[in-house]
């Protein structure tokens, strides 16, 4: 009777807990130990259970729990796929991880896993992200709208380039300490889940978004990872939008951007390049659809234009036109549910070229 009413009570307690999946997973995982100790006391015709069977039944309910609830298995900068809505079974949820992982490639069992969690807006896959600090990213929503979540990454600052680099010259010229490049975006999100271009989608955005930054920070020069980028750009299907595709645009830019800059001279065409891909990437967005990724394109394409405003002759046009362009970006926080982090490197990059245009007309009177 006692394994019965705690039985009872732990249903009850489901219930007034609201009856989701991670609350039953919780509430059944609290009352094992109560109702092991009660089992064990049973005994059939004087016969208790054996001890090993009691044992073996713990052992077993403990490694369940604890692959279940610690992302065992998954490696430093895995990105864990929640539950998708009105998925209870976890059916569709299964083949959309397991698709993800043939474009993966390598490794992909320990890069993409299912979460035990409930995700239902982007403030609550940033959070789930600082409590996990194991993961880069997190995939949420459901079939017909998935979104993206990435780990924040901390910007790359052109004052830590060598000495010698073309940036570092051009920041002197322009009495600027420090320009940072954006090399993370908060989330994309994009319909169709099960689409078979989605899947290839996500898997590129996974290998990606993985080595990023560290990418950058080496000057962008490697020739594999520019080609799976220019793949993403170019996937094409039935999505509502497109928007979400201006993600690997964007990077495209980034990259470029720095393999033009961190050389002991300027490579244009690498510039050139930079240039036309933030805006394509601009021009594939909607207006307040991801203020986010508008406001990393508009950022680090102003760097482009301080870069190539070489020899410009009126360098002060070069840097009010910068000035508005960057205001723009840090405007598009007010259609944004991200924290300050985001947005820092921006308002220090205004606030550079605002000193550098004010030295200039105090110098000149």
């Amino acid at each position: 009777m006692s394994a019965v009413a705690v039985s009872i009570g732990g249903a009850v307690g489901v219930l007034l807990l609201g009856g989701a999946q991670s609350v039953r997973g919780g509430v059944q995982l609290g009352i094992f130990p109560l109702l092991l100790i009660l089992l064990s006391a049973l005994s059939l015709r004087g016969v208790r259970l054996p001890r090993v069977l009691v044992g073996l039944s713990a052992i077993g309910v403990l490694c369940g729990a604890l692959v279940r609830y610690s992302d065992v298995g998954l490696e430093t900068g895995a990105f864990g796929v929640v539950r998708f809505e009105s998925d209870s079974l976890e059916n569709k949820t299964r083949i959309f991880r397991d698709n993800v992982r043939t474009f993966v490639g390598e490794k992909s069992a320990s890069v993409v896993g299912i979460l035990s969690a409930e995700v239902r807006t982007e403030a609550e896959a940033q959070k789930l992200l600082e409590e996990r600090p194991q993961l880069g990213g997190v995939i949420w929503g459901s079939e017909r709208w998935l979104n993206i979540s990435m780990r924040p990454m901390p910007p790359v600052s052109l004052s830590t380039l060598p000495p010698g680099s073309f940036a570092q010259r051009r920041m002197q010229e322009l009495g600027i300490s420090d320009l940072q490049v954006i090399s993370q975006i908060p989330w994309v999100g994009f319909s169709k889940g099960l689409d078979s271009a989605t899947f290839e989608y996500v898997g590129m955005l996974i290998r990606a978004t993985r080595i990023f930054s560290q990418i950058l920070r080496e000057g962008g020069t490697s020739a594999e990872y520019e080609q799976v980028l220019l793949n993403g750009a170019l996937l094409r299907a039935n999505w509502t939008s497109i928007e979400h595709v201006a993600a690997p645009k964007w990077m495209l830019g980034t990259l470029y951007l720095m393999r033009a800059v961190s050389g002991p001279d300027l490579e244009w065409g690498d510039l050139l390049c930079a240039e036309a891909a933030f805006r394509s990437a601009r021009l594939m967005l909607r207006s307040g659809g991801n203020p986010t990724l508008l406001a990393a394109i508009l950022n680090n394409e102003s760097i482009v234009r301080l870069m190539k405003g070489e020899g410009a002759q009126n360098p002060d046009v070069v840097r009010k036109s910068v000035r508005s362009r960057l205001q723009t970006a840090l405007n598009a926080k007010k259609r944004s549910s991200i924290d300050s982090s985001f947005w820092n490197p921006i308002q220090e990059n205004l606030k550079a070229v605002g000193r550098s245009v004010l030295g200039v007309e105090q110098a000149r009177r």
